[in-house]
């Protein structure tokens, strides 16, 4: 991946910055893809768009990330969607980001019990436990009598320990 380059890039692509969508500025030699076209796919699996660029796929963000800022972000950091939708590769909803960063930009799973992300219900005890898990270890935060309150934990120590990544 790291072997393309912006130039390289914008001479078959153009990017909108508003939109987030690629357009190919070229007739490719597959015969289906022709000049005007949006470029990419939306993969079904995972959401994002992925664009297959000189025999290679990547995802998007990537690509947007090198058309606006001419390079690919450092190995050690990905590409954070702000808004947690995957296909939505506007530049002012992307940002660098940890992977803890990122997991902490993740919406409530849907197989969440509660409706409360970092909160689960103790049956024997009747109470509400809220927890967060930061560097690689789960910190429990109490347990409440109401899911709210237990919410209200989770939501403190998240913008403790994640600042403008937390996300309730």
């Amino acid at each position: 991946m790291r072997s393309l380059t912006k130039e390289i890039l914008i001479q078959k692509l153009r990017y909108d910055f508003d939109t987030g969508i690629f357009t190919w500025i070229v007739d490719i030699k597959d015969g289906r893809t022709k000049h005007g076209m949006h470029a990419g796919h939306l993969d079904k699996h995972d959401g994002y768009i992925k664009i297959k660029f000189n025999g290679k796929r990547y995802k998007a963000q990537y690509l947007a990330w090198l058309y606006y800022y001419g390079e690919f972000p450092p190995f050690c950091l990905l590409i954070d969607h702000i808004n947690t939708v995957r296909h939505d590769n506007r530049i002012a909803n992307l940002r660098l980001a940890t992977y803890q960063q990122n997991c902490a930009n993740a919406r409530t799973r849907k197989d969440n019990s509660t409706g409360y992300k970092g909160v689960t219900y103790l049956k024997k005890q009747k109470k509400w436990r809220a927890q967060i898990h930061f560097n690689g270890k789960n910190f429990g935060l109490g347990c409440f009598a109401s899911p709210d309150a237990a919410h209200a934990a989770y939501m403190a120590s998240a913008i403790k320990y994640f600042g403008e990544f937390a996300r309730f």
